[in-house]
């Protein structure tokens, strides 16, 4: 709690990049926590149990298209874990989609659990013999205090309710389990270079929270856990160069005069000063 401030009003994104809200949409921050919200626009858990949601990212909701555009991810979260903790645990992936990560942890892990609300990716996982439920408090029935790693990578921007999203993320953690909870940040060295033209874009009607590190730190506090936050700059440095150049999103884009020398320091150092564009919690359970 603390003292709020507008920090943008203007039309967000809704959806895949170009797509924006009909009206506009105030960005508030708690001056206290950072943390940054918007009010719901048009949101529902049935928009995620549809392929509406997928549909206004433009992807199609299949297995193959969601590998397509996602398995060059899979490197990056291995990054945030390390890869020696997967062996022998029973596993959760909670927001998992249609299940690439978990594709690359079934060898190593004792199980597998995935938590995904849409009902065609759903039935697709379990098609190819996973267990699946669609929200983490379904799970608790069967698994309160028995998982012994959880995943959960841009998921916790999209709730409702965060802080009881994080309890029954807990709530199923073994004792001494582990949850890596993954969120974006606010892109602050974009918003500070491009202004209102970029927060148009980085708010996001289907994220209605962006979350700094105290506010990731105080709800985990509340879970009575331990815990800690950490930086990570995933796009390199062509990608900030695109965005001056273009002020369009062109992902990792590639020039010749950046090394990958410059291109590690550029990521290092972007997450050794916090203005990096990822978190990660990673909550412990006692």
């Amino acid at each position: 709690s603390g003292a709020t401030e507008t920090i943008y009003s203007g039309k967000i994104r809704s959806g895949a990049p170009g797509r924006l809200t009909g009206g506009a949409v105030p960005v508030y921050r708690c001056e206290n926590c950072r943390v940054i919200w918007h009010s719901p626009v048009a949101e529902s858990d049935a928009l995620y149990e549809s392929d509406d949601y997928r549909a206004s990212m433009g992807e199609a909701v299949t297995l193959p298209e969601f590998y397509r555009r996602h398995d060059g991810e899979i490197l990056d979260k291995l990054n945030y874990t390390g890869t020696a903790v997967y062996r022998d645990k029973l596993f959760m992936d909670v927001g998992c989609g249609g299940g690439g990560y978990a594709d690359y942890i079934r060898g190593a892990a004792r199980g597998v659990i995935l938590v995904e609300p849409n009902e065609n990716f759903a039935a697709q996982l379990r098609g190819k013999g996973y267990e699946v439920f669609a929200y983490p408090g379904d799970a608790l029935a069967k698994y309160a205090n028995k998982v012994e790693l959880i995943t959960s990578y841009d998921v916790i921007e999209h709730v409702d309710d965060p802080q009881e999203f994080l309890r029954q993320v807990y709530g199923l953690l073994a004792p001494g389990g582990v949850a890596y909870i993954g969120t974006p940040t606010d892109y602050p060295v974009l918003r500070a270079l491009l202004g209102a033209e970029f927060d148009a874009f980085v708010f996001s009607a289907q994220h209605p929270w962006v979350f700094s590190r105290k506010s990731l730190e105080l709800m985990a506090a509340e879970c009575r856990g331990g815990h800690c936050v950490r930086f990570y700059q995933r796009f390199g440095i062509g990608n900030l160069i695109a965005w001056l150049q273009t002020r369009l999103p062109k992902g990792e884009a590639e020039y010749g005069f950046v090394t990958p020398a410059l291109n590690n320091l550029y990521k290092s150092e972007m997450a050794r000063e916090e203005t990096a564009e990822y978190l990660v919690l990673e909550l412990r359970k006692e």
